[in-house]
């Protein structure tokens, strides 16, 4: 029992973790840095290591210090991209769910979200990416994307919840 609630705890590190994700190298060191601290509970790293080396043998692991090694070079645009596009379309399903549930603002404050960040939801470019001048209807649909459970506030900055689906709203989904 001990040990499924470190799972469980390590679990909520490594999504936390993601939730911060800036680009891709930081993504890279993120999940290099997520799967070492699995290792030491689950084995994680180990089953994780051998399915990714076939894949893309640019993961290694330093035998003295256990510490992984992630070569950003060797993975390309075009690989990102490619995955990105499994992503989405094994997702996308999911993601039309979600947005059969909002208004036509709460869409257009989602999308202006993606496209613009968090950070300065009541600035003019904002609103107008929105397409609305009224920054309480901008604050309701913010609260009900909340709600929802699509995005959150962290630090004075709302950030979706997946980061993949912010993604593919930017990308494939019109407003």
């Amino acid at each position: 029992m001990h040990n499924a609630k470190l799972q469980k705890k390590e679990f909520s590190v490594f999504h936390a973790d993601l939730l911060c994700v800036r680009d891709t190298a930081d993504l890279c060191q993120r999940l290099a840095s997520a799967m070492s601290r699995l290792e030491r509970t689950s084995g994680f790293l180990e089953k994780t290591l051998g399915a990714l080396s076939r894949l893309r043998p640019t993961l290694s692991i330093d035998p003295g210090t256990g510490t992984p090694t992630v070569s950003v070079e060797a993975i390309g645009e075009a690989d990102i991209l490619r995955g990105l596009d499994v992503i989405f379309s094994r997702e996308q399903d999911h993601y039309e769910i979600f947005l059969r549930r909002l208004t036509p603002l709460q869409m257009r404050v989602l999308k202006a979200l993606a496209e613009k960040g968090g950070t300065e939801i009541y600035a003019t470019g904002f609103l107008a990416a929105a397409s609305t001048r009224n920054a309480a209807s901008v604050k309701r649909a913010i609260d009900k994307l909340v709600r929802e459970g699509l995005v959150f506030a962290r630090e004075k900055e709302y950030r979706f919840v997946n980061p993949f689906f912010r993604e593919w709203v930017k990308r494939h989904w019109q407003a």
